[in-house]
């Protein structure tokens, strides 16, 4: 039986229960109490109008999963919240350990805020900050004032961070560096797995590896620091002597190999040489470099003169030697120079003694004269073709007036050339020659010499024959009257001037005023796919090629 006003009672009992449980629950989650586990020593307090209790000596607190030590400690117990000195140690769980020299732990947040000398531990990395703030609801720790964290391979450092403890990610922030066995990092925000150890870069970044090599990156990529794979968008990779660039980035520091895709260029720092093309690799060990697709070589001179050099694919190779060092172009070699012209199947240009090596159907052209030979070979000074070599079956031929045309050929030629211009042959070996006299005055073809001989030389004024000097002739002038066309050419005689290379056939889409072909660029790929180093080797047509030319 219920007294009068029973029933009010229960109503209030109820009410109060009811807000005693809406007042332990914060954001959807039941509040759990901050526990005293034990003590030395314990005194109240007053702070305004909030009650404390003062515990010294051997303290421990505890949270559900949470156990909380120190020397001393202000306990509001009302707020649930705790504040602890001296030497503290949090432990969550089985995992995860912070110590520091202060902390401030408010139960309802779950938040330690972990001040000065602050060390923070779990199975795959270890921090170390004087200002630390860590979430245990969203398993997040954050620092504002500098941070070390520490992996099996590698230390990271910065002036910000933050660090998800349930997944084991961190984001680095201002003044980022990474040092690990491979060399350092350097970036200014970077997201880093810790139990995976690979790097994310959100924008500018620095690579230096211990071997000298530096990889600028002017956007994101992604860095795999345990096997020290990287892959990066706008990126190059710097040496003493060269500078690799490309739009995507793909490196393997271990095995010394390096992939550029898109807008690829290759710089020589020491020789002025710049080559472009749509992809390229490198293999740092052995010093060598392959570019290909729309290749482009500018040789710069001192005069302000450039050589360029087109060809399906261009090989940098490097030597410790500066003679050894060279450029290979196989497939298709066009040269353009001003004063000079030329293409062949393969060339070989050696960069100290300005060597260049022309084979398989070489051919060159300069103002009216065009050579050829089985190979061709010329040295260059200042820009300016000093001596030319034809060996084997050479054949020199010069436009003169209308369809006819000196010819000289021979066993082996040198040629040798004056501010850029033909002024001397040498004919070494089963000579042969058809040239015509010319009017001074009406240009008129006045008769054919036709002369058989063992050796001869050849002067040459404004590109046309002026002089001759034949060894053991066997000749014969004929009138223009008496000439019958089919004795106006030697034998493989081949007039090549549709062949002959133009600045746009070399240069192409680098004309300038030109635009890149949107054909071209719609065939190449979105994004560089990670190319394995053993998958992009020299093919065995490239050494083979790499072996005649040594």
């Amino acid at each position: 039986m219920f007294r009068p006003g029973s029933k009010l009672l229960i109503y209030s009992l109820s009410f109060s229960l009811i807000a005693l449980v809406i007042s332990e629950v914060v954001y959807g989650q039941q509040v759990d109490r901050i526990k005293l586990e034990r003590a030395d020593y314990l005194e109240n307090g007053v702070q305004g109008d909030k009650r404390f209790d003062k515990v010294i000596g051997n303290v421990m607190f505890s949270q559900k999963d949470t156990r909380i030590y120190g020397d001393s400690a202000f306990f509001f117990k009302q707020e649930n919240l705790v504040e602890i000195f001296g030497r503290v140690r949090v432990l969550e769980g089985d995992s995860i350990t912070i110590t520091g020299g202060k902390l401030i732990y408010q139960g309802d947040q779950k938040l330690a805020q972990m001040r000065k000398n602050v060390v923070y531990r779990d199975p795959s990395m270890t921090l170390n900050t004087d200002f630390l703030d860590y979430d245990m609801i969203e398993h997040m720790a954050y620092y504002f004032q500098k941070g070390r964290l520490v992996t099996k391979n590698n230390t990271l450092t910065s002036k910000k961070g933050y660090y998800d403890t349930e997944v084991r990610y961190a984001s680095f922030k201002d003044s980022v560096r990474i040092r690990n066995v491979d060399g350092l990092v350097e970036a200014d925000t970077i997201q880093f797995n810790t139990v995976t150890e690979v790097a994310y870069f959100l924008g500018p970044t620095v690579i230096t590896s211990n071997n000298g090599t530096i990889l600028h990156a002017d956007e994101g990529g992604i860095y795999r620091t345990r096997e020290d794979i990287s892959n990066f968008s706008g990126a190059a990779i710097e040496t003493t002597t060269y500078l690799l660039h490309g739009d995507e980035l793909y490196a393997d520091r271990t095995k010394e190999y390096y992939t550029a895709t898109h807008n690829v260029s290759l710089i020589g720092k020491e020789d002025d040489v710049i080559i472009n093309g749509d992809y390229g690799k490198y293999w740092k060990e052995q010093g060598v470099t392959k570019i290909y697709g729309n290749t482009l070589m500018k040789k710069i001179f001192p005069e302000g003169d450039t050589l360029y050099i087109s060809a399906d694919t261009l090989i940098s190779i490097e030597d410790s030697i500066p003679s050894n060092e060279r450029l290979l172009a196989f497939n298709n070699v066009l040269i353009f120079k001003p004063n000079l012209q030329g293409k062949s199947d393969s060339l070989s240009y050696h960069l100290s003694d300005s060597l260049i090596y022309m084979y398989d159907d070489p051919v060159l052209w300069s103002d009216k004269s065009q050579m050829e030979s089985d190979t061709i070979s010329m040295i260059t000074s200042g820009g300016q073709i000093d001596r030319m070599f034809l060996n084997t079956n050479a054949f020199v031929t010069s436009l003169t007036v209308d369809q006819y045309y000196d010819q000289v050929k021979g066993r082996n030629m040198t040629a040798y050339f004056k501010e850029g211009k033909l002024s001397q042959v040498d004919v070494n070996g089963n000579g042969e020659s058809i040239y015509f006299e010319i009017g001074e005055k009406d240009s008129l073809v006045m008769g054919m010499n036709k002369i058989v001989c063992s050796d001869m030389r050849l002067r040459f004024k404004e590109q046309k024959i002026s002089d001759i000097t034949f060894y053991s002739p066997d000749g014969s002038f004929i009138p223009f009257h008496e000439i019958n066309p089919e004795s106006t050419k030697l034998e493989n005689f081949s007039w090549r001037s549709y062949e002959r290379p133009t600045r746009y056939s070399v240069l192409g889409d680098e004309m300038p005023g030109n635009t890149a072909d949107e054909k071209v660029k719609k065939q190449l790929p979105d994004r560089i796919k990670p190319i394995e180093a053993d998958a992009a080797k020299p093919t065995v047509k490239d050494l083979n090629r790499l072996q005649k030319v040594n």
